[in-house]
């Protein structure tokens, strides 16, 4: 075994699984969702990767985004929800989130 560089600060996870007939990420949209993060977030902050995962455990809340390695776990993202989340991974910033 060889440890790697990532060659990233922070990696944001989004969950796009899909699942028969039962809540997903995937029915909420997460692949497009993901599509505009990883292209807004690589625009502004080459030091932060987004990539697809599977089920992060959180259906009933999704869409689920996580962001590592602050281990900080967000549901029911949207799209409107894009912007504050690449402003918080490019400088560190706490999100207001909305309870």
């Amino acid at each position: 075994m060889k440890e790697l560089s990532s060659g990233f600060e922070k990696l944001i996870l989004v969950c796009v699984r899909s699942r028969d007939n039962r809540e997903c990420c995937m029915a909420r949209g997460s692949v497009e969702l993901y599509d505009e993060l990883k292209l807004a977030m690589a625009a502004r902050d080459p030091r932060v990767r987004v990539v697809q995962s599977q089920c992060l455990g959180q259906c009933s809340d999704g869409i689920t985004v996580v962001i590592q390695p602050d281990n900080r776990w967000f549901g029911h993202v949207k799209s409107s929800d894009i912007e504050e989340i690449v402003n918080w991974a490019s400088s560190g910033m706490d999100l207001e989130l909305d309870f």
